[in-house]
């Protein structure tokens, strides 16, 4: 391995084999970054970075890179370190051939193996949300043959759901273990950059989107397609929404999975909604102890968990260590959450 001061001094020792980021035994990190020509300066943003910080241009090379202290990295560690050209902060990572974005640990347990897939897309329509950012919303149907009772409504469905994503995939493969129902994968577009304001409990058009779920999305769904129960999935500002929508008097919802709830300024009403759950219904909450973010709303996710369980018994929770605000993470344990939430099926229990 080398560092960028040493690249610096002795740019000939760059090879094509480098990749970047390299942990050095001191503790020290150095990435590397290379790729189409950027407009302007780099910056490169690990998640336990407040703010970006600038890359340095090595000419000889044509190449971008930094050395510099990294936090301590569990060997579970899923988390990211993205490089890009917004100094306020990297949403997403410059894509180069040299450098990988993801920070995964060896002990990071793999993926899990979707296995045939027995689920196809049969259907996409647009329903109309007048009151919503968009005047329509888009809705991709999954669904492994003609039987089914249970509906899963996949939040963000652009992220998760698709050929290669984690749904239908991933009620497919617990499907084939006999640990799932048949269930109607119903991947729900979402608001793109008016997330937060359909998402977050105090933005502007939140009880319009809880009104439309409920009152227009849910019908629809049972009774064009016959589903009889309805489950929810969701991760970040979804995972927030999903929660509001479960904790609701007379939700319309049997469970559901929320990873990584990020409630902003409306955890207070949220804690409101726990603290009169009716108790039914079954709810797997996820959230990992890496990063920025994480760390920060930790605290959050575990009191909401204890007040849940005074409430109810159907609530699980399952706290990732290493683990970041990342895709990377929900897809290990989307899983779980699945598993636990259609135990019955693998216990032989009463699915009423």
């Amino acid at each position: 391995m080398i560092t960028f001061a040493e690249l610096t001094e002795h740019p000939e020792r760059l090879t094509d084999g480098m990749r970047s980021p390299m942990l050095h035994a001191d503790g020290t990190m150095t990435l590397l970054w290379e790729g189409m020509p950027p407009a302007g300066p780099l910056y490169y943003q690990g998640e336990w970075m407040a703010q970006p910080a600038p890359l340095t241009y090595l000419e000889e090379c044509d190449i971008w890179g930094a050395d510099f202290t990294a936090p301590p990295l569990p060997p579970t560690v899923c988390s990211w370190l993205r490089v890009g050209e917004d100094a306020t902060f990297l949403h997403t990572s410059r894509p180069s051939w040299r450098h990988q974005a993801e920070l995964r640990g060896p002990a990071l347990p793999p993926l899990p193996e979707p296995g045939m897939a027995r689920s196809s897309l049969f259907a996409e329509v647009r329903l109309p949300t007048p009151h919503l950012a968009t005047a329509t919303r888009r809705l991709r149907l999954f669904a492994p043959g003609a039987t089914y009772r249970d509906a899963l409504y996949v939040l963000d469905g652009e992220r998760f759901a698709g050929p290669t994503l984690d749904f239908p995939a991933a009620t497919d493969a617990l499907g084939q273990l006999g640990a799932a129902r048949p269930t109607l994968i119903v991947a729900v577009d979402g608001g793109g950059a008016n997330r937060a304001v359909e998402f977050l409990r105090t933005g502007a058009l939140n009880a319009a989107a809880r009104a439309w779920f409920t009152g227009a999305l849910v019908p629809y769904i049972a009774e064009t397609y016959g589903a009889q129960r309805h489950w929810l999935m969701g991760a970040s500002y979804e995972a927030a929404f999903a929660l509001q929508l479960l904790l609701a008097p007379a939700s319309r919802f049997a469970g559901g999975i929320c990873c990584s709830a990020w409630h902003a300024g409306g955890y207070g009403e949220i804690v409101t909604l726990a603290e009169q759950w009716s108790g039914d219904g079954r709810i797997f909450l996820s959230h990992g102890d890496f990063g920025f973010g994480e760390s920060a709303n930790l605290a959050h996710a575990r009191a909401l968990t204890e007040i849940l369980r005074r409430r109810g018994q159907g609530v699980r929770y399952h706290e990732a260590p290493g683990n970041g605000h990342i895709h990377a993470s929900w897809s290990r344990i989307v899983p779980l959450g699945l598993r636990w939430l259609f135990a019955d099926v693998a216990t032989g229990g009463s699915v009423e």
